[in-house]
């Protein structure tokens, strides 16, 4: 039986019908910009062996220094930026086996070039992460 949690989430967002999905090859990796905040470009949809899978990031914590996703409803918990060396840094999620979720880099506060930002109602996260497959 489907999480109710997760199905509502679907339907809410119309099951994602309306998103254009890139086809990620096996062995294949893909880097997507994503920003939430007062910038919303924050979904990308990926077909992987047939089967589409929305990426919806949610939010990022500038507390915990960490990004939370969904993928197809279902959350990854929060991810760190990828940090060499650092062995309790969660940086990355595996979707089904089918592929990977690495965070490279999260950007907090961002304002761009503007000389006065009000963090509260101008700044966003600006979020590097790339997607890949197995071979």
């Amino acid at each position: 039986m489907a999480n109710p949690d997760v199905q509502n989430y679907l339907k809410a967002n119309n099951y994602f019908a309306d998103i254009p999905y890139e086809r990620l090859l096996p062995g294949e990796t893909k880097q997507y910009i994503l920003k939430s905040g007062n910038v919303q470009d924050n979904i990308r949809g990926v077909e992987v062996a047939g089967q589409k899978y929305a990426i919806d990031l949610v939010l990022c914590n500038w507390n915990e220094q960490a990004c939370f996703f969904r993928v197809n409803g279902k959350a990854t918990g929060g991810l760190h930026e990828f940090k060499p060396g650092l062995t309790d840094n969660v940086s990355s999620y595996t979707v089904n086996g089918a592929f990977h979720i690495k965070v490279n880099s999260i950007m907090f506060d961002y304002c761009g070039s503007r000389r006065f930002c009000n963090l509260h109602f101008d700044a966003y996260e600006i979020v590097n992460l790339s997607l890949n497959t197995e071979d």
